[in-house]
């Protein structure tokens, strides 16, 4: 009488340890194998995404949007109207943020001693406007002071667009 095979888990272990040794080594290899080419495959995707990150950083200077940012909601509402209220309210906030820019760690493609100087005199002169505000300078002068620190920041945002990497 020919043996019904058993499904159940326990046959299941039986079966298997009824395999020969030349049948686990070829199942070994296999499952070696397949955990190789996983472990490579997944191993592949991580620095796909590492390098993928490192690129997105090296296209984004977030300190200097974050500059430009308050740099328009002062310097436009001049510029289209004349109107320095803005800056009056905001210098010291605007020199806060130069100080963050000029202290932060530079994008390789600007890491420059020009770029420096141009960081640290828009500090410099940033804190000189937010300072000159709160002793009571006259509108006309920030207004001139500003456009004169809008200029120095396309400078430094130039720099930034136009460089080449090498």
């Amino acid at each position: 009488m020919e043996e019904i095979p058993d499904e159940t888990e326990a046959g299941l272990i039986v079966r298997v340890l009824k395999l020969n040794d030349e049948t686990m080594k070829r199942l070994a290899i296999a499952l070696l194998l397949l955990c190789i080419t996983t472990s490579f495959f997944f191993s592949c995707q991580n620095k796909k995404i590492e390098t993928e990150a490192s690129a997105a950083a090296e296209d984004e200077w977030a300190e200097m949007d974050s500059f430009h940012t308050i740099m328009a909601e002062v310097y436009h509402p001049l510029k289209d109207s004349g109107d320095v209220r803005p800056i009056m309210a905001r210098a010291t906030e605007l020199a806060d943020e130069a100080e963050k820019w000029a202290a932060a760690p530079l994008p390789s493609k600007v890491d420059n001693e020009e770029v420096k100087k141009l960081l640290a005199k828009l500090k410099t002169d940033t804190r000189q406007l937010a300072d000159q505000i709160i002793e009571g300078t006259e509108e006309d002068v920030a207004g001139t002071q500003l456009t004169a620190l809008h200029e120095l920041f396309h400078q430094i945002q130039e720099k930034w667009y136009l460089k080449t990497t090498n």
